[in-house]
């Protein structure tokens, strides 16, 4: 789950957690020690559109992730 920075740096100093980054460079936190399974509960939306399509990805404390796509509009009829 997300975490703010603040908290990610309290996790590195008392070396309960190390930086990582992935092939692509994305960087995230990889905990070092056994976490109980207490994850909220995600759902994911889809809201397809003729000009936008709208993603969301919400959790049942806070709203995890929120997406709007512009289709493309320059494609003709068959």
């Amino acid at each position: 789950m997300p975490c703010t920075p603040a908290k990610a740096r309290h996790l590195f100093k008392s070396g309960k957690a190390k930086p990582k980054r992935n092939k692509w460079g994305f960087f995230y936190v990889q905990l070092t020690y056994e976490q109980e399974p207490d994850n909220q509960q995600l759902v994911a939306g889809l809201d397809p559109g003729s000009k936008f399509e709208g993603a969301s990805v919400v959790g049942t404390v806070d709203t995890v992730l929120n997406l709007m796509m512009e289709a493309p509009g320059h494609v003709k009829e068959p």
